[in-house]
């Protein structure tokens, strides 16, 4: 089978079949051009040219035709879906042909690459479909071969096992040879004539029940329908997963298509069988067209294991589309939403494509939940560095004038078992736009820090904040050690909390500020304890507090990254904590908001070459009423945010002068000047920290 852009020297008489009367794989090629996807053709793969144009429900097909048709649909499963399968429909004889989308192909390429793969479906977004053209290829083409379907419960499988009747019906009758003791019932689907049997099972009541009914399913391929609503899915699945690994090795010696295929749409995390199918899906990679251009299968499972973030990576993709990337528009979708009936939690989950939290306080309002869903896309550019993925949200193209703008990088490095799982984000300096992110799974974090610091060496303009806790330090240290020789103003580049604790005329500050005067080993050995941002009990709820507030409020209609968004969803409020739900993680949201805390919040930000005017002019458009203003207002109001910030200096110094003053005539002076400058501020258009700073200031002037 083709599958990528090197298996075609194994089949040198294959061509394109571009003549092929289904349109929708024509429409696919060129979204998958459209995506950046370079072999975006592969599911146009015809073996034998001979079969071009012809129709294999011509009723006068030569037997030999037939025969070849057969042995193409074998060795071929993108001809059998292209060309035979049919789409049952009421109304039709036979149904419509096979519609190829993003959802039921990702689904395709990664089982048939033997990678596990995860496709969370929208309500009426063909899920039925897309298991059971996949189930009805291995039933036929397979030989003395077991599949196995997990199901919720009865009417589920019924509806399962009557799709796929009625998609064996829709074949060309020589396609499917029929076998006296081929079963007709609603819990099983054979081709006997091959060997080939479904194995169903569904949801049980008692766990034990639900053990044993896994540890019976013993086969190379299972396929997992609508799991978090499963009654014991958490006690089926892994039994399962034990059960069939010998028969996957067989397979694999053999060379049979094998491997677990999980279809739904997202469920409860607050029920264990929510919980344990969210973990179990996000426990790989998010899925992206582009990784079939990664020439090799041993390349991308490396870089599955690598990039994978949770405390038991698998070999899985985990893909998650919505709407209008399976082809529905905003009003399809609204029509939907107007006739079905349930919960507003049904609704989210169904149409939404929301995992809910069992009725937990969500710490962000709905408007936000939509900004930041309507941001969703799929990243631009997809960079592989070392195994690493950097998901870039700017064009390829764009990339290097973009960064000529100065960026935040925000990193998470949080210690799971015998592994570091690390969150970078970067984010625009100026816009406060998600930029780029990273997920990764590091056994040597030393290593990973290295990469990073090799990262800041190509992009000069980025300030790097990095969680301290765990192995933060081991971070720092390690780019301290690469690049405290290589880079003269590292110390504009990487945060330092002495630019939070000490004002303007601190002298640490100032020598902080100066930089390395001789020798850069002795300053950092200095300056080193203070880098990084320590996120202790007050500081984590000030992090899911002010600064998780403020940075939805500014910045959710900008956050495109799926992954980050997932992970915000899925948080809860417990007794006044934010935290994820128990089994999500939130380390690109730490990585977010430390770069948000830093732009929004962070003082003195000039020490490293940023400046948050037009965030601030943002927030002042939106604290009246406003989600955007034009360019002139902008311009007008970054011009009075600027005067501002002057004041906020200019009383900076004056309370430092009445402060080293002795004279009273001088102190009472300043004053005045300080009580004049004091009223022409405009607390809405200036900073946060600044505003923080200024309280602490006239705190001591009135204690004084």
């Amino acid at each position: 089978m083709i599958l990528r852009q090197a298996d075609w020297g194994r089949y040198p008489g294959a061509i394109v079949d571009d003549k092929t009367p289904n349109k929708s794989f024509l429409r696919f090629a060129s979204l998958l051009e459209q995506l950046g996807v370079k072999h975006n053709y592969l599911h146009l793969a015809l073996h034998n040219p001979a079969l071009a144009g012809i129709n294999p429900r011509d009723p006068d097909l030569p037997v030999q035709i037939q025969l070849d048709m057969v042995e193409e649909c074998t060795v071929n499963p993108w001809y059998y879906f292209r060309e035979m399968l049919r789409v049952p429909a009421d109304g039709t004889a036979d149904g419509y042909p096979f519609r190829i989308d993003r959802g039921n192909f990702a689904m395709y390429w990664s089982f048939f690459n033997n990678i596990d793969v995860a496709v969370e479906f929208l309500r009426q977004h063909g899920k039925t479909i897309g298991i059971c053209g996949l189930e009805s290829w291995l039933i036929r083409f397979l030989q003395n071969s077991r599949t196995i379907h997990v199901t919720r419960g009865p009417i589920l499988r019924e509806e399962t096992i009557t799709t796929l009747k009625r998609m064996r019906d829709g074949l060309p009758p020589w396609l499917w040879p029929v076998h006296p003791d081929d079963p007709d019932n609603k819990e099983s689907f054979a081709c006997l004539h091959r060997g080939n049997k479904l194995i169903t099972a569904i949801g049980q009541n008692d766990p034990a029940a639900a053990n044993g009914v896994g540890r019976g399913l013993t086969a190379g391929r299972l396929i997992d329908d609508e799991g978090p609503f499963t009654n014991n899915i958490h006690h089926i699945l892994p039994a399962a997963f034990g059960s069939g690994g010998a028969a996957r090795r067989i397979n694999e010696a053999e060379g049979v298509p094998y491997g677990n295929v999980i279809a739904t749409t997202p469920g409860d995390l607050a029920m264990p069988e929510g919980a344990y199918m969210y973990n179990l899906m996000t426990s790989g990679i998010t899925w992206d067209e582009r990784y079939i251009d990664i020439p090799t299968r041993d390349r991308l499972r490396e870089m599955i294991m690598r990039g994978s973030t949770a405390k038991q990576p698998r070999q899985i993709f985990y893909v998650k589309l919505n709407h209008r990337q399976l082809g529905t528009t905003d009003e399809e979708l609204a029509t939907m939403i107007s006739i079905a009936a349930g919960s507003p939690d049904q609704i989210l989950r169904d149409y939404g494509g929301t995992w809910t939290t069992g009725g937990f306080n969500k710490p962000y309002t709905v408007d936000d939940a939509k900004r930041m869903t309507n941001s969703r896309m799929t990243p631009t550019w997809k960079e592989i560095r070392d195994y690493r993925v950097i998901d870039w949200y700017y064009q390829a193209g764009e990339i290097d004038s973009k960064m000529q703008e100065t960026h935040v990088i925000g990193l998470d490095t949080s210690e799971a078992v015998g592994r570091d799982a690390i969150a970078m984000v970067l984010t625009n300096g100026t816009t406060g736009e998600l930029a780029a992110k990273l997920t990764v799974n590091e056994t040597n974090v030393i290593g990973f820090a290295v990469w990073l610091a090799h990262f800041m060496l190509k992009y000069e303009k980025t300030v790097l904040i990095v969680e301290r806790r765990s192995t933060g330090s081991s971070v720092i240290d390690a780019i301290l050690l690469v690049l405290q020789e290589k880079v003269k103003n590292l110390h504009r580049r990487l945060y330092v909390r002495i630019t939070q604790d000490h004002d303007r005329t601190s002298e640490l500050l100032q020598e902080f500020r100066r930089g390395p005067m001789g020798s850069a080993e002795r300053f950092w050995a200095k300056f080193r304890v203070y880098a990084g941002f320590s996120t202790d009990g007050d500081k984590r709820k000030k992090l899911y507090g002010e600064v998780f507030s403020a940075a939805m409020r500014l910045c959710a209609h900008t956050m495109r990254a799926g992954e980050l968004i997932d992970q915000i969803l899925a948080l809860v409020e417990r007794k006044g904590r934010i935290d994820h739900a128990a089994s999500g993680h939130d380390d690109l949201v730490i990585a977010w908001l430390l770069t948000m805390w830093l732009l929004i919040y962070g003082k003195n930000l000039d020490a490293y070459g940023l400046s948050n005017h037009r965030l601030m002019v943002r927030n002042h458009g939106i604290q009246n009423g406003r989600n955007g203003i034009d360019e002139d207002e902008e311009e007008r109001l970054m011009e009075e945010e600027a005067e501002q910030q002057k004041l906020v200096s200019e009383i900076e110094d004056v309370s430092k002068r009445i402060y080293e003053t002795r004279c009273p005539v001088t102190q009472t002076q300043l004053r005045n000047r300080l009580h004049h400058l004091s009223n022409q501020l405009k607390t809405e258009l200036i900073d946060v920290a600044s505003m923080e700073g200024l309280r602490e200031i006239l705190q001591r002037q009135r204690m004084k």
